[in-house]
């Protein structure tokens, strides 16, 4: 179990993401976990970035941590674009705004609306960023 306030964001964000239904074959690239995509199955790669806390003017309380769950939808090129945005739209959904995260002794709520991006062509893959925005308050 995680101690530091930062670890159980990290954790609580992994355990929410991992209650997304994925289809039939779709795996999971977590953060600095090794995953080695073979070009011919579908993927989410996860990453999480956390903004600059924003402090209280009383100073003696614990600051509002923030930022964002980034989950992308990998689809192998030449398979359409509709079943990533499918899948884009699931994760979307599991995270629509006001969401509330419990766990790891902590609270986190999705601060705002999930965002599904253009697709990008990569090597090999067509990416689906989803961006969801989180807070955790003290």
């Amino acid at each position: 179990m995680a101690t530091s306030i930062e670890a159980k964001i990290v954790n609580a964000l992994l355990a929410e993401f991992a209650t997304v239904t994925l289809p039939a074959g779709v795996k999971v690239a977590q953060p600095n976990v090794t995953f080695t995509p073979d070009g011919t199955n579908p993927y989410v790669r996860l990453s999480i970035a956390k903004n600059t806390p924003k402090g209280f003017i009383s100073g003696d309380r614990e600051p509002i941590r923030m930022g964002f769950l980034l989950a992308v939808v990998c689809w192998p090129v030449g398979q359409g674009i509709v079943k990533p945005s499918e899948l884009a739209g699931t994760i979307r959904d599991v995270f629509k705004f006001n969401t509330k995260v419990n766990r790891e002794g902590i609270e986190l709520r999705v601060s705002d609306e999930p965002a599904v991006k253009s697709d990008m062509q990569a090597a090999g893959y067509v990416e689906i960023p989803v961006v969801i925005p989180w807070a955790q308050y003290p």
